[in-house]
This record gives C-alpha cells, structure tokens and sequence, in this order.
C-alpha cells in the first residue's frame, strides 16, 4: 500500500493514540480506460474483462456448439454458441456477419438471455437496450378517494402513554369512474397500460423505462400550469412488459402546499400522462444520468370538486408515441455487456468491409431457457431473432460460505448467515403505491423474507416525531410506526437505527421532546454543526428512546454486537453529483483549531500548503469552492485554488471531516454504553464507497480509485477509519458494479481493519462510470488521473448470486436495496428470482455434513439482558 494518508492529527492521537504521521497529497496516476472501437463507438466490455482477469477465457472450448444461421433481407448472420453451461457463466457466441450489395449503417448484433420463449408471440422483438417501437395504450378505469378521520391518528408520546389505534387512519371511498372526482384528503387514480409496441419493456439496467406523471391545474386564464408530482417522482413497474402485454398502476399526488400532504383543493386539472426510457442515440449527460428521453406522453382533463358526481370522462389526448423518433439505436456504443444482455453495434462499415467476424460475452441466468440472438438494421428499422434453445445445469453453483460470529445470528442454537435489507415503507411504499398501504406492507415485508432477508434497516427519517405536533396527517411516520409493527409481529430483525442524518437540524426539537430537556443547538441551514457540544448527547437520547419501544425487535449478532446506524453521507463523488457538504462556522473554528493543534505554526502551515496565511483565523475552505447548481454545490474542482481536489489543503480538510465523523459516533456511543455495551456503530453512505485502508490512489483500477477518493468526499478516510476502531460495520447505497475479483478483496480488506461490509446494492440498475477518452464528463480531477479523461454513466443489471457468493464467501454480509423507487433502486421480479436461488443454494449448504459444522460448532448464545432497557409498544393494532 502506498500510504498517502495513515493518521491524521494530534487531537487524533490525544483520543485514540498511535503515531502521528502526516498526510501527504497523492500525485496524479495513470488510469485504465475503456476502449473506443475503429468506428468510434465505446467498447463497454466488463464481462471480457473479467473473463481475461480470471483465465476463463477458454473455458469453453471443448464444449459442444449450436451452429444456426439468421437472415434479415440482404443480411446474413452465422453464429455459434455453447450447447450446455450452468448458470451466471458466460457465453462466448462467436458470429459472422455478411450482405449482398450495399450495408447500411449502423448494425447491431444482440444477444439477451432473459426472454421467456412462451411470452414472445412476434418472434421479431426488440427490447430496452437497442429498442424498437415503443408505443402503449393508456386507458383511464377509475379513482378512489380517502378521508383522514378525525382524531383517529396515533401519534407518539415521549412517556409511552400513547394507545394503540388502527392504521392507515382515513376511510376510503369506493372507486368511481366519472370525469368529476371527490376531493379528500388522497385521491389515487387508476391507469391500465398495454405494450402496443414491438419492444420488451424492462425494469432494469441499460434498459428501463418508468411513468413521470404531473398534475396541472387552470389557472385564471384557463392555462394549465403545474401543481404537483407523484412523490416518488417516478411510479416504477417491477416487472417485465412484453408486447401485448397489460398491467394497472396506481398515480397520486401530493398537495403543492406541504410533500407529506395529498390534500388537492377543488378546481379544473389535467393529468400529464408521460413515460420515459433509458436514452442512448446520442449521449446526453442528463438523459444518460437520471432520467431519460419521453416515450410517451398524453393528457386528460379532471375535475376535482367538494361533492362527487356522476359525469362523462373526457378523453385521453395523445400527444406524442414511439418517442418522436423509430431510430433509437445508440450511437456511441460499440459494445456493451451486462448480466443477460449483450451487443455489438457496428456504427460504420469496417475496413475489411464484408464480412464482420465478432464475439458477443452473454452472461446467462439459472433460469435462462433459451438465448436470443438478434440482427437489428434502421434504415428500414428492423429485427430478426433467432430463440436458441441451450441446457442448463445449475448443480455445479455451490456456496462456500465463511460464517462467523460477526455475520451470523444465532437462532435455536444455530448460526443463522445474515441478508441485509432495508424498510422504506414510509419514504417509498405506502399511500405512493396504493389505496391499501396495510396491505401492501404486509405483504411486501412477507415478500422480503421470503427471499432470504431476515435483517434490515430503517431510512430513520424523522417523520416519527412530527407526531410531536399532532397533525392531521402524517402518512411517512404512520407508515414507518406500522412497517415496525409488522416486522416484530412477521420476526424480521431490525438495526437499531439512529437518526438521519446525524447532523439534521430537526434532532434539536426531537431531543427535547424525548428527553424532556431543553437545549440550544448550534444550526445553520438544515444542519446541526457537527461542532455542537451537545450533537453527539442529543442522538444517542434519540437512540435510546428508539430502543426503549422498538428494541425488542433489533438484530444481535452471535458476537453479541448490536449494529446502531445512522445513514450519514457528508460529500458525493458521482456523475451527477460532486459535492462536499458545508460545514458552519462553528466546525471550521474547530478546522483552524485541529489545524494549529497538527501544524502548530502557521508558518508551518504555509510551508506544507504553498500558502501565504497571516494566522488561522484567515483560514476558511468554503471561500475557495464552487456553489452552483444541484449536484455541483460546495464543489473543490477549480486547480487554480489553494482548495481543490486532491491538494494538501484539501487533504487536510478530509482528514479533518473524517476525525470529526470519529469522535461524533464515539460520543454518542460512549452515551448508548451505558445502556446497551454491546452497542456497535454502522455506518451507512451513498455512492459506492467502501471503507477500506489498504487503497492505492495509483492504482488503475478506476473502481479502487473509486473507493480511495469517494472516502475523502465522504468524510471517511479509511485508514483512519480502521484504526479508531469507531464502527464495526459499513452500510451503502451501493451503485458502482463491482465485479466478483474486487469484492473478494475489498470484502476480505474490510474484515482485516474490523469493518465488515453490509452494502445494499442497487442491483437492477448500477452506474458504473466508464472511463474513457471520448464519451462524457471530465473525470480527470474525480479519479486524480494523469491525464484528461472523460466518464460516461453505464446504467447496468448485475447479478444478486454473484455478488452475495464473493461476498459471504469472504466473511461478509450480503445484502440489497428494496424499494428505494424515486432512485431506481429496487428488487424487480429479477433479483427476487436471485434471492430465492441463493436461499435455495445457502439450505443446500446448511444442510450438508460440512454446513451443519459451519452453523453449529462452539455457537455462542449472546447475552440479552440489554433488552430489560426496552418497553416494547406497538402503535397499531391491526
């Protein structure tokens, strides 16, 4: 390891002890990118890669071939394939592509391993990843509306006083079809959509498609302007949408008064019917990050009034079909490959013209009957498929799982592996999906276990303690205080979660409602100052209250370790969003205070940053970085500066932030120890961090410089991080694809510094950025290169068994984002079917001679008597 930043300062060294060693600025470093094909498409090829890394490149060889031939008029495609493999391997399809007269470019050859044969009915089918006509039809059914019911509300009490009432607490009324709806406190309207189109709609990956509906309301000039969104923003569709095929979804929107309301006042509106999907003709840095370019769009005019009426529903108005555009092959992509789907998209004729030789690398599923193979033309735009039926055997796929006290509960004296999940039916999944959020979170906390996860998170938003003030409405907090409810009685195990963030300027409020005290906190903006003497107090009060009711249900592992979270990301590095969060003046007092505790003169200071202070007190980071836009606020990218990545200065600073992050999560535990010593402290980030010390900046690997410079965005330096010993385990929104050579070692780093890794990938869409010299944005300063580099966002599906195999294997602990459905984050019936064949391949494991060893030699029982500090209290029911 090449120590560019081993630990940091004197205060450092006065809490924890250890050497003083001083941080050094890491140099510029050469980084691996991606190839740009003859033609100018971008060779996005992961799959090979690993494939190289790993010398499976032959490990099909003497296996037996299908040979086939595919003819598109004057086009003919030769292809050969493995007649037999097991699942998750990948295929090596070898192809030959020939024409009579002249070819028009560009041309694409697609491999897919996911199309169910007995769904196909137009053999010539497109799907998401090079796509065809993209058409549906909208059929409005019907709405329902609900009343809040006066009084009926549960809200907390900081004594325990409350009762238990029944959730949700409004009424509802039947669903009607009539142009004149009832006005009430949530209105949801019903939508039957049909895939008219000749093209596979999915979920996930380069793919994906979603509805983004909008609310207009006429004005006083009888214009239509806009009121409001669904509050997830997106309504997603977990399933896959074959041609012909139909599903219902449920669209409601909020008040354009307050997020959390769905009050919409009587008057004349407009429903925007609008669908998107994943954009790549041309890249687009916005279209390509979030969102993507308008499949669809329509609008119906609504009327909301006090009383209901029985009247005509105007009809749909359709405004645009098949995106404006039937060409939507990309045009910067050569090759691109991901878990079930592969293509080669020849941009422009060869130099050797006719024919064209190629390789597709196709990864295929346990489940994948067939694969199909597919010669894609636009001008005329068109598809010939060939469904090429192959064996799988899944015999061989056997888990060699490492279990231990640290990733393991014990349940009647067995060691249980754990998989790591987490709730969002307050943020995500209640009234936003349906009229029956009871229902729906019943069933969709039965669903998560049934697919193996038996431990999970909460967000710890603080929408629990609006019931402080009484409201009439809050739909968050009922809903997360009725997810808990049926996760104690359905047996699924909790973190013991914190507060979210650690610094949200609402825990002042909060405290003093749980704790009966009244304090002054330093705030600024929506932050509490990481600085305040009373921060670390204040969260742990909050913490022990969140114990006393709920802890009955929380994990304990067999080490006795009871993982306390907070999710607290402190700085970004991604595409879209680049940013350090601020600090306050009260911090950056202590700043200048660590500052001269570490340099002791400012003149030694100087010397170390080529600077030119005249004392501390000149010193202030935030002068020096960019405040813009969303995503590009609080930005240290301006060279010219004495603060920007990755300087002395700015060094300084991350060590700085990630000291504070140490000594805040060690106060607070030091307070939750008095309740609870098997207290342990989990730390939950977004952006594909890993919290690791043995990092290279150099190292080429643009997923290791990842890591090693998301950390310092983070507040997290990992060598610091390791040595303090101030938390056990490491959570995060997961969205960098590593693959399974670098989770074994990331994962086996982590349980050597202590910090085991229980990530929650967004698996059927991670973002990997492609580095590369033609495609995207500058990342020449994100991954500190050596020369100007650019990075292009890959949207992709990567495989749950995989990545829960390399990650179990190595001692950690698997896990996975549910239902995060505004950040594309959720399990479609895609990794639903993953995790029911690793549950299925870890009890082939439990079972056999050597699993039964693994799960029941020297178990030892926790001690529970931590739990006579909890009272537990249900809030419902029902």
């Amino acid at each position: 390891m090449k120590s560019y930043i081993t630990a940091a300062s004197l205060l450092i060294t006065l809490i924890f002890g250890g050497a003083v060693i001083a941080a050094e600025a890491p140099p510029p470093a050469p980084i691996n990118t991606y190839d740009i094909h003859n033609d100018g498409g971008l060779i996005y090829n992961p799959l090979y890669r690993e494939l190289l890394k790993t010398n499976q490149l032959n490990k099909f060889n003497a296996i037996s071939k299908l040979k086939g031939t595919i003819k598109l008029k004057n086009y003919t495609l030769n292809y050969t394939i493995p007649e037999r493999a097991a699942g998750y391997d990948v295929l090596p399809i070898q192809y030959t592509l020939s024409w009579n007269g002249n070819a028009k470019f560009p041309l694409a050859v697609e491999a897919t391993a996911f199309e169910d044969p007995k769904r196909i009915k137009n053999k010539q089918t497109f799907d998401l990843a090079l796509p065809g006509k993209l058409d549906l039809k909208v059929e409005y059914i019907g709405s329902i509306t609900a009343h809040m019911i006066p009084g009926a509300r549960h809200n907390l009490t900081a004594d325990f006083s409350d009762e238990p009432t029944v959730y949700p607490g409004f009424v509802r009324k039947p669903m009607v079809r009539s142009g004149v709806v009832e006005g009430g406190d949530i209105i949801w309207f019903k939508y039957r959509v049909t895939n008219t189109g000749d093209t596979i709609l999915d979920p996930e990956g380069i793919g994906g498609w979603a509805l983004y509906p909008e609310l207009l309301k006429k004005d006083e000039n009888g214009e239509y302007k806009h009121y409001s969104y669904h509050y997830n923003l997106y309504i997603r569709d977990k399933k896959y949408l074959y041609p012909g095929e139909t599903h219902t979804f449920w669209i409601n929107f909020t008040s354009d008064k307050t997020l959390d309301s769905y009050k919409i006042e009587p008057g004349e509106y407009k429903i925007d019917f609008r669908s998107f999907y994943r954009y790549y003709k041309n890249w687009n840095d916005w279209y390509n990050m979030w969102e993507g370019a308008w499949m669809f769009k329509a609008d119906m005019p609504i009327t909301i009034a006090e009383k209901p009426e029985d009247a005509p529903v105007p009809p749909m108005n359709v405004t645009m079909t098949d995106g404006d555009d039937n060409d939507k092959i990309t045009r910067y992509i050569h090759t691109f490959e991901e878990f079930m789907t592969s293509f080669d998209c020849w941009q422009s004729a060869p130099e050797e013209s006719n024919p064209i030789n190629g390789t597709l690398y196709l990864q295929i599923a346990p489940w994948t009957e067939a694969v199909t193979l597919k010669l894609i033309t636009v001008d005329p735009v068109r598809c010939m498929t060939e469904s090429i039926r192959i064996a799988v055997d899944n015999s061989t796929l056997k888990l060699k799982p490492k279990l231990h006290a640290a990733n393991c509960m014990v349940e009647d004296g067995k060691r249980v592996p754990v998989v790591y999940s987490q709730i969002m039916s307050d943020m995500r999944a209640n009234i936003q999906v349906s009229p029956w959020p009871e229902v729906y979170i019943n069933n969709d906390i039965k669903r998560m276990m049934e697919c193996g996860i038996n431990v999970c998170a909460t967000t710890a938003m603080p929408w629990l303690y609006t019931d402080i003030y009484k409201p009439d409405f809050n739909n968050t907090g009922d809903s997360m205080k009725y997810a808990l409810d049926v996760a104690r009685r359905r047996g699924l195990k909790l973190e013991a979660w914190g507060t979210y963030p650690y610094d949200r300027s609402t825990l002042g409020a909060i405290y003093n409602f749980v704790s009966g005290d009244s304090l002054n906190f330093d705030i600024f903006g929506p932050y509490i100052s990481h600085s305040d003497p009373n921060i670390a107090k204040a969260n742990a009060a909050v913490w022990l209250y969140q114990l006393k009711r709920w802890g009955d249900g929380y994990a304990q592992f067999e080490n006795g370790a009871i993982p306390f979270g907070t999710e607290d990301t402190r700085g970004w590095l991604r595409q879209d969003v680049h940013i350090r969060y601020p600090l306050g003046e009260l911090t950056k007092n202590t700043f200048r205070t660590w500052l001269k505790d570490k340099y002791s003169t400012i003149e030694n200071l100087n010397e170390k940053w080529d600077s030119s202070f005249a004392s501390f007190d000149e010193i202030d980071p935030e002068k020096e970085c960019t405040v813009n836009t969303f995503g590009h606020i609080w930005e240290y990218l301006d060279r010219t500066k004495l603060f920007h990545d990755w300087s002395k200065a700015v060094t300084d600073l991350d060590e700085f932030r990630t000291w504070l992050r140490i000594k805040n999560y060690k106060d607070s535990l030091d307070v939750i120890h008095e309740k609870v010593p098997q207290a342990v402290m989990i730390l939950r980030t977004e952006g594909g961090n890993a919290i690791i010390d043995d990092v290279d900046p150099s190292d080429p690997n643009p997923h290791f410089r990842h890591i090693y410079y998301n950390q310092r965005r983070v507040a997290a330096n990992g060598d610091m991080i390791a040595e303090s010993k101030a938390f056990s385990l490491h959570s995060d929104y997961t969205t960098i694809p590593y693959t399974p050579t670098e989770l074994r070692k990331i994962t086996a780093q982590g349980l050597k510094n202590g910090i085991i890794p229980a990530w929650l990938p967004q698996f059927d869409n991670m973002r990997d950025i492609a580095i590369n010299e033609k495609y995207g944005t500058d990342y020449q300063i994100h991954y500190n290169a050596d020369k100007p580099v650019k990075g292009t966002m890959m949207h992709v599906l990567t495989p749950v068994y995989t990545w829960f195999q390399a990650i179990i294997e190595e001692g950690g602990i698997p896990g996975i984002l549910w239902e995060d459905l505004q950040c594309d984050g959720f399990a479609t019936e895609t990794q639903q079917r993953e995790m029911l064949f690793y549950k299925k391949k870890m009890n082939e494991f439990l079972a056999s001679p050597e699993g039964i060893e693994a799960s029941t030699w020297n178990v030892q029982t926790p001690d529970r008597s931590w739990l006579m500090n909890t009272t537990p209290k249900e809030s419902y029911r029902n």
